[in-house]
C-alpha cells in the first residue's frame, strides 16, 4: 500500500488507471474487425474509437436521431431474427417446437368443387368429406415460411413439391395460391387435421434444350412463363423454396429460371 501515495501524486485519481477502466478499453478493442493486418491495427484502433465517440456525441445531442436510430436497429434484429428458409441452427436442433405455426388470421371458408374432388384423391377411404375448412395466407414450421401469392411477401410462395401421378413421382415448380386446413374423419369417432396448399405449376421448358440441367439439381431449371395446371398437395409435399429469375435477354430471353433454394 506504500506506493499509493506515490502513483496518485504521479498519475492522479485511480479511476484514471486502475484495471477495471482498462479492461473496458481491452474488451472494447477486442470487438473490433482488424483483419489482423499487420501495421494498421493502431489506427483501425484509432478510427473506430474516434467514430464511436463522434457517434455518442451526436446521438447525445439530438433526440430525433435517437429515434431514427433506434427504430433502425429493432428493424435490424427483427430481420436477423428473421428465418424464412430455415438455416438457422437452432430452429433444426429445437426439438421443442411444434411442427407447424400458421398465421393469426386464419379464417373459416368453404372449399370449391374442384377442391373437394381434389381432396378425394388424396384422402383414402373417404366418402363423405367436409367442405368446412380454415384459410391462411402464411404457415411456419421449424424456421421455414410458406406464404399465398396474394400475401405482402409473396416470394414465400414459390416452392418445389414432389407429386406422383401413376406410379411416377415428379419434382414441381410452382406457386401457392391457398393454405388450407381440413379436418376429416380417420375412423369412426378420430378425426385428422391436415394443412393443404393449391398451387399453380410453373410448366418446364421441355422444348427447349435446358443447359442448367446438365449440373444437376443445384442449378436448377427453366419454365416458361405460362400459367400451368392446378394440384392440391399435402404440406409435406413441399421440397423446398424457390427462386423465380426471368432472363432478359440472350438464348433464353422471356423464360424462367427455377433455382432450388434448399438447406439440405
Amino acid at each position: 500500500m506504500l506506493h499509493v501515495g506515490d502513483n496518485m501524486e504521479l498519475f492522479g485519481p485511480v479511476h484514471a488507471y486502475s484495471a477495471p477502466f482498462f479492461e473496458r478499453y481491452i474488451n472494447f478493442f477486442h470487438r473490433i474487425n482488424t483483419n489482423k493486418k499487420l501495421g494498421e491495427l493502431e489506427s483501425t484502433f484509432m478510427q473506430v474509437s474516434a467514430r464511436a465517440c463522434n457517434l455518442r456525441a451526436m446521438l447525445s445531442d439530438d433526440t430525433d436521431l435517437q429515434d431514427t436510430v433506434s427504430d433502425m436497429v429493432a428493424t435490424i434484429e427483427a430481420t436477423e431474427r428473421e428465418d424464412a428458409r430455415g438455416y438457422q441452427l437452432a430452429t433444426l436442433l429445437d426439438h421443442s417446437a411444434q411442427d407447424y405455426n400458421i398465421d393469426v388470421n386464419a379464417t373459416p371458408i368453404e372449399l370449391s368443387e374442384w377442391s373437394m374432388q381434389q381432396l378425394r384423391g388424396i384422402i383414402p377411404n373417404t366418402t363423405c368429406i367436409s367442405k368446412q375448412a380454415l384459410a391462411v395466407h402464411r404457415i411456419s414450421g421449424r424456421g421455414v415460411t410458406y406464404g399465398t401469392l396474394t400475401w405482402s411477401n409473396f416470394k414465400n410462395s414459390n416452392i418445389l413439391f414432389r407429386l406422383t401421378q401413376g406410379h411416377e413421382e415428379e419434382t414441381l415448380a410452382g406457386s401457392i395460391l391457398d393454405i388450407f386446413q381440413h379436418t376429416h374423419e380417420t375412423v369412426p369417432g378420430s378425426s385428422s387435421a391436415t394443412f393443404y396448399l393449391t398451387v399453380r405449376q410453373l410448366q418446364p421448358a421441355v422444348a427447349i434444350s435446358d443447359p442448367f440441367k446438365e449440373f444437376g439439381f443445384a442449378a436448377g431449371f427453366l419454365c416458361i412463363d405460362l400459367p400451368g395446371p392446378l394440384y392440391v398437395i399435402k404440406l409435406a409435399q413441399i421440397i423446398s423454396h424457390i427462386a423465380v429469375t426471368r432472363i432478359e435477354d440472350g438464348d433464353y430471353a422471356g423464360l424462367l429460371h427455377v433455382l432450388p433454394v434448399d438447406r439440405e
